[in-house]
């Protein structure tokens, strides 16, 4: 009986022998005039690292079989003449064997050459691209999809379906658009998400860029959405597409994602502002006018400047110099790039040029009546600062005539597009009638709906409506409502009614000691009723521990009237050893408030 290794051992041979056959057999029928054999020959020799005999031989049996009439033969030849691989690069070759492939049947040689001809002959590059699509070519299907007149989307629809059967990314890109907006298909948001993720997965850089602004938009995205919503737009921005390498830019300069830099949101700027992207060009503009990108250059002289401390000063430009130079080159790329952008239909950078050419940066004089025109111009455009800044010059009469009507019109146009400033200014405006007809009804809800967006100064005011019931019903439990809303986002006047609130029991129980902390952090902002209210809770032991040394810093500080008062019949009772720590108290509490954060 064999053994089991003598049986593997000729098992080996066997398997052996037969590839040998194999080889045989397939070079058999190469030198009969088989051009499968004659390409599949081709290709066991032309691999990496071959030696040159073994390439010339390669090369040989893949021209036979081209000139045989092999279609996918004339396909690789005209690629390996385009690229330069295993055969000299030759543009001329490459695109006759491309015609050749193309007139033999390849699909994918008949959409090369469709996409050259697209705009020499676009009828032949139709019929092209039509001839690969009826083979089920994918990629051709996507082109006759696009090329289909707008009068029948339906048939669109069709390739693009069956290109999207095949997973083809452009494919499912294109049918998801048409499924969002109910183009030549019945609307269907949640295919059409489906078909945008899987674009995305398969490598569309579109897809990856409008699923991620899409996980980027919502305010309320959360942590590892945002997380995902940037992983897809590098991706989408590294294959080069605009949009993807803007919104990407937009989320590394706020910091959005939990990733913040300024110089690579910069890169980013650049790269999508040199392809034409208005926005892009927009905000690289914006950060060379706020000086927030520097060149190789202004990096290389200011360490030159500061080697050995000093040492070098004297041999080069002084720094003020150094600084000026870079000044006047970002100011200057400013206008270029905010001139691009405004010329391309992106409104809001004629603001950045307005604030530029006001000021007479970038070596061009001071122009401010062109400068009053371009800040109209982005105000028109929708950019709500300028509205703002408009309506500010004309309630003033900065550089225009005064005219309370304008000042009105460019605020309506701010607090219509939801600025919360603009629509508490205009609840003010409503509630006394300056500028427009009284109305409590109108001053209502534009304070509600500024409050609604959490805009704490908006949230405390409506609070003292209700608290006063002022153009509302009378309700001390809406009034804490709000001025709670408005107190934790740390607003101190909220806080110092809170406690006022919660002392008098106020639309709530009353409640000394969550009255005294709310006073302690309205004091610690400086609010001076609350200090002079959390000192005489101190004095009294009122929600707190009695501490009158603390009661005299705090009452110290504050510059309400009744706090010198109150002061002055707590220091009655001191000994001069409790007013010398006291001031020192009021010293130490002073250095406290004044640390960053505090």
């Amino acid at each position: 009986m064999p053994t089991r290794a003598r049986c593997a051992a000729i098992l080996l041979l066997v398997a052996q022998a037969i590839a040998g056959c194999g080889d045989a057999m397939t070079s058999v029928r190469a030198r009969l005039g088989d051009s499968g054999a004659q390409q599949a020959l081709a290709e066991r020799l032309l691999v990496a690292g071959a030696p040159p005999a073994d390439v010339a031989a390669g090369l040989d049996w893949l021209a036979r079989a081209a000139e045989g009439g092999s279609a996918p033969a004339q396909a690789r030849l005209a690629r390996l003449y385009a690229s330069g691989e295993f055969a000299p690069k030759d543009a001329e070759r490459a695109q006759q064997w491309l015609e050749r492939a193309a007139a033999s049947g390849d699909a994918e040689s008949q959409t090369a050459l469709a996409r050259r001809l697209r705009e020499a002959n676009p009828a032949e590059a139709e019929r092209l691209f039509r001839a690969a699509a009826e083979q089920g070519f994918a990629p051709a299907q996507v082109e006759i999809a696009l090329l289909t007149p707008d009068g029948d989307a339906r048939q669109s629809v069709e390739w693009l379906e069956k290109a999207a059967e095949r997973n083809e990314p452009r494919a499912e890109y294109e049918l998801s658009v048409r499924l969002q907006n109910g183009n030549g298909v019945p609307k269907d948001e949640a295919r059409a998400a489906e078909l945008l993720r899987r674009a995305a997965q398969h490598g569309h850089a579109q897809a990856q860029g409008a699923l991620g602004e899409a996980l980027a938009t919502p305010d309320d995205a959360s942590a590892e959405q945002l997380a995902d919503a940037l992983e897809l737009l590098r991706k989408g921005a590294a294959q080069g597409d605009a949009r993807a390498q803007a919104n990407l830019a937009l989320m590394l300069e706020s910091g959005r994602g939990g990733v913040q830099s300024v110089d690579e949101a910069a890169r980013w700027y650049r790269a999508a502002a040199e392809q034409g992207f208005p926005l892009a060009q927009g905000h690289l503009g914006a950060l060379y006018a706020d000086g927030k990108i520097s060149d190789a250059e202004f990096q290389r002289k200011l360490e030159f400047y500061q080697i050995g401390d000093g040492e070098l000063q004297g041999t080069g430009p002084s720094l003020e110099k150094i600084h000026a130079e870079e000044r006047l080159r970002n100011d200057r790329e400013a206008l270029k790039w905010s001139r691009l952008a405004a010329e391309n239909g992106y409104g809001p950078a004629n603001a950045v040029l307005a604030m530029l050419v006001d000021a007479g940066r970038g070596g061009e004089p001071a122009d401010p009546k062109e400068a009053l025109r371009l800040q109209k111009l982005a105000a028109e455009a929708g950019h709500v600062p300028s509205q703002l800044e408009l309506a500010g010059r004309y309630e003033e009469g900065r550089g225009v005539p005064r005219d309370e009507k304008e000042a009105v019109r460019w605020l309506l146009s701010a607090a219509n597009a939801g600025d919360p400033v603009a629509q508490t200014e205009l609840a003010a405006r409503y509630a006394s009638g300056r500028g427009v007809e009284f109305s409590a009804e109108q001053s209502v809800q534009w304070i509600r709906q500024a409050a609604e967006q959490g805009f704490a100064t908006a949230q405390f005011v409506f609070a003292n409506m209700y608290m006063k019931g002022v153009g509302v019903p009378q309700n001390d439990v809406a009034a804490l409502h709000w001025y709670r809303k408005a107190a934790e986002q740390g607003f101190p006047q909220a806080q110092a009614s809170m406690a006022v609130f919660y002392l008098d029991g106020r639309g709530v129980d009353k409640d000394p000691s969550e009255a005294a902390r709310w006073l302690r952090k309205a004091a610690e902002q400086g609010e001076p009723v609350a200090q002079a209210r959390y000192g005489l809770a101190l004095a009294r032991g009122e929600g707190v521990k009695r501490d009158p040394i603390e009661a005299w810093a705090w009452l110290s500080l504050s510059t309400d009237e009744r706090s010198v008062q109150w002061r002055d019949q707590l220091t009655q009772g001191f000994t001069t050893k409790q007013r010398a720590r006291a001031e020192e108290r009021l010293a130490a509490l002073r250095k406290e408030l004044a640390k960053p954060g505090s």
